[in-house]
Parts: C-alpha cells; structure tokens; sequence
C-alpha cells in the first residue's frame, strides 16, 4: 500500500471475472460498491462471454498476469477488504492465493462461485480442491450457495436449515473464519441463510422476492459484506446489512425488462432513489421513478415557459427603452416609460425611485 492521501478512502477490491452483460462478476461488485459509498478497485480473473441467457464462453487471464494487477492495485491503493469471485480453473486460484498472501488482506470474503444463474460452468472440477484447501483457509468468510457448499464438501445438497447449520459447521471446519450458506435456492416465503461462526450459528432471513431477474445475485450479496467490512463493519452486521441491500435490489429489480432470461438486480436502486427523491418503499418500484421524471419534466417545461415569458418581456422592455415603434431615440426615459419597461420586466420600482437609464 502507498503511504499516498488515499488512506482515509475506503477500498473495495473485487478479484473475479468480467460479465459484459453487466450483471454479475466485476461490473456487479464495482455497481455495489459504488452504491454503498467505497471506491472499487478490480482484478480481473476472466473475460466471459454471457447475457442473461447464458454463457457462451470464457477467456481465462493468465496467472501471472493476475498477479501482477494485484501487484499493482495493492501497493498503491489502502485496501480494507477484498472479495473474490469467479476463479475458473487451478491456475487462478494458485495466483490469487498467492497475492493474497503476498500483501496479507485481512478482511477476504470468498464467493466460491462454480455456475452461473444461467446454468454456465465457471469453475472446473479440478480446481474445486485447489478452492477447498488453499483458498478457504485465508477466507474471512465464504458465501456458497446450497449447490456450491454441496460440491465443497462433496456430499448431498441441504433440505433444510438444520442440515445448512450442520454443512456450514463442517465447511468451517476447512479453515474459514465464517460461513454463510445462502438459500436463495430454496423455497418457501423467507429466503434463509445461516451463518456460521466460531462462536455461535445466526439465521438472516428476509421475505423472498418473486422475480425472474436473479442475474448476479451472489456476486451482489458477497460484495456488498465486502463493502460494508471495507467501511469498518463487524462481520455478523455487514453480512446483516447486505442481505438487506440484495433484497431492496432485487425488489427494485423485478420490474426491469433487460434481457431474454435472467435479469440483474438493481444495484443503484437507492442512487436512483437520492436523484429522484423517492423515498425507499415508494418505487413502484421503475412507476414512481418514471413518474418522478414526467413530473421534473414537466416542471422544467414550466421553467423554461417562464424563461421564455420573461426573454419576450425583457425584448418589449428594450423596445419601449429606445422608443422602437413609437419614434423615440434612445434618451432618459421619462417615469411613464419608465414604469412601463418596469412593469414588463416584472420589477417593482420603490417608492421615490429615480428612473433608470437604459441605453441601447
């Protein structure tokens, strides 16, 4: 790190792969944690090719080419916390593993991320184990879904919260300082992740969202805990507070139409909310913010008919002034004509006022 004037900034890094389509890996990350107030740093692990339908095919950065971008966003900017993402094979995440001992991030949420919302394969079999034994132990936290702490441990997918609790104690077991198994996957009308510490087992539930736009969720959830640790958070409460920001995103989502699939979540919904002044639970959750804009577009057409009301009285005033149409020069007005120029102006004279000279 620097010793720059950048210390009393708080920096996010996100080390994961890119989704040109915008709504998951880095450009998810970066959307959140610009929207939570730090400034994102990235790494990039991968070049997909993917939309909301699917992956059509990735481009892995080459290892030493990944460390040499956290080589140098690490010594020169003071990051606080660090998530990871997509990691796509053994090489990667031989090099991230490497850079993250090297600069020794304390605060590294790892989002074990093996398929995509839309059924693409992100991560390969082999490079599982290398994920399991050499990643997980520098981990803060990890944040796998049903599926991916299934594949971690290499058993059956869990059904409930009691057998959630009890993977997430053995996942913990694997070094970890935390887990946080999400069950967005499940069913029923709360969506349920247990978190898992060395001192206790929380459940963090918020009534489940019915939306198609999904796109990107894990990539959200984990980065906004990265961003909340980057601002000094304790764990429990940044986990607490992200679970709360992904929910509002995807309430604030489920009403976009972008894409043929799975569309993001809104990850600026409450940037949008500070710009058009619409407080939380008044969206509609795109109907007010469009309605919000038909009404400052109306209000501006107001303004500027006001503007263009008073640039044809201020046109009459310079008429009156140099006596066009009324065969006058441009002399001292007198208090008639004066009072007329005021008036088209909408100015108010004081009382006793000396008339003004208006030159041409």
């Amino acid at each position: 790190m620097a010793d720059g004037g950048d210390n009393r900034i708080r920096v996010a890094l996100t080390i994961a792969g890119s989704d040109p389509s915008g709504g998951a890996g880095i450009q998810a990350d970066l959307k959140t944690f610009t929207a939570l107030g730090v400034y994102g740093a990235s790494v990039i692990t991968a070049l997909t090719a993917q939309n909301t339908v699917g992956v059509t095919g990735v481009f892995a950065i080459p290892p030493q080419f990944i460390g040499q971008q956290l080589d140098a966003v690490a010594s020169d900017l003071n990051i606080t916390a660090v998530k990871t993402g997509m990691l796509g094979d053994t090489a990667t995440v031989a090099a991230v593993v490497e850079g993250i001992m090297r600069h020794r991030f304390q605060a590294v949420i790892v989002d074990p991320v093996m398929v995509a919302t839309s059924g693409g394969v992100l991560l390969a079999a082999d490079a599982i184990a290398a994920v399991r034994s050499r990643l997980l132990p520098l981990a803060s936290l990890i944040t796998p879904n049903l599926h991916e702490a299934a594949k971690l441990l290499e058993t059956m997918v869990a059904l409930d919260v009691v057998q959630m609790e009890e993977q997430g104690r053995r996942l913990l077991e694997l070094g970890p300082g935390a887990v946080l198994i999400k069950g967005g996957h499940a069913t029923g009308a709360e969506a349920i992740d247990v978190l898992v510490t060395r001192n206790r087992t929380v459940h963090i539930s918020a009534p489940r969202v019915q939306t198609r736009n999904t796109h990107g969720t894990g990539c959200t959830l984990s980065a906004a805990i990265a961003g909340y640790m980057a601002q000094g958070s304790e764990l429990e409460h940044a986990v607490q507070n992200a679970k709360s920001f992904l929910t509002e995103a995807l309430k604030a989502g489920s009403s976009q139409q972008l894409g043929a699939g799975a569309g993001p979540v809104d990850h600026l919904y409450s940037i949008h909310e500070a710009i058009y002044q619409c407080p939380p639970g008044s969206r509609g959750p795109r109907g007010t913010i469009d309605a919000t804009l038909r009404h400052e577009w109306g209000r501006e057409r107001r303004i500027f008919a006001r503007i263009d009301h008073h640039t044809q009285s201020a046109n009459l005033a310079i008429r009156l002034a140099s006596g066009v149409g009324r065969g006058g020069g441009a002399g001292d007005l007198g208090v008639e004509r004066s009072a007329a120029v005021w008036a088209a102006l909408g100015a108010r004279a004081e009382p006793g006022a000396e008339p003004r000279r208006i030159d041409r």
